[in-house]
Formats: structure tokens, sequence, C-alpha cells
């Protein structure tokens, strides 16, 4: 009886969450990127809001807890622009050439990500 406890709690995988604060900012000029950053940060305090649906990644690069967000930014970001998006637009014309700069923003939002061994569950809490 005892090995199959032992066996039982051993084969469990231990679901833990962490609350971030997640945002992102690009500057584009004339159809190149000029900088592009995706932070984030753990909150400090306790969130009290309801995690909305979430989206599921399954971990199949190595990636340590720590670079998460760096490994999976394109599918971390593909969940986001879906949220709120802000962008801004500076167009110049002069001597009929045309300058454009654009900044892409997302505000920072609070995201909860529950990892496991083979995949994390992110939802944005609102």
């Amino acid at each position: 009886m005892a090995r199959y406890t032992f066996a039982l709690i051993c084969g469990i995988t231990f679901l833990w969450s962490d609350v971030f604060i997640l945002s992102y900012k690009a500057q584009v000029k004339d159809a190149q990127i000029l900088n592009e950053s995706l932070m984030a940060s753990k909150a400090m305090t306790k969130v009290d809001k309801t995690p909305q649906e979430p989206i599921t990644i399954y971990l199949d690069k190595k990636c340590t807890k720590r670079s998460f967000f760096r490994c999976y930014e394109t599918e971390i970001l593909a969940f986001l622009y879906k949220s709120q998006v802000l962008i801004r637009s500076f167009d110049k014309t002069l001597q009929l050439q045309a300058q454009t700069f654009s900044e892409l923003q997302i505000p920072p939002q609070y995201v909860q990500v529950e990892f496991n061994d083979t995949f994390a569950k992110i939802s944005l809490l609102k």
C-alpha cells in the first residue's frame, strides 16, 4: 500500500501559478522596426481580479522559467494583441517625400501564468 501511495505522489505534477505584469512597445519608421521590447515583471502585490479565457502553450523548447517570455514571445504577443493595442502614427511630408513613424503599444496588463512540466496556461486578469 505504501508503494502505491508513494508512486501516486511521485507521479503527480504540481501546477503552480504566478502573476506577471506584461507590456509591449514597438517603434516603426518607414516600414522598418527600430525598437521592439516585451517587458515582463512579477507582480509585487496581490491581485484580486478574475482570470479571462486562457490559452495553452506547449513547452517544446528548452527554456527555463526565467526565460519563458523570451522563448515564447510570438505566442504571447498574439494572445495580447486580442486584448488592447494602442497605435500612434506621426506622418510627415517634406518636398514630396513622406516619412512615417509609428508606435505600437500594449499597455501594462496583469497576466496569470500557470506552469506545468509540459505546458503553460496564460490568462488575462480583469
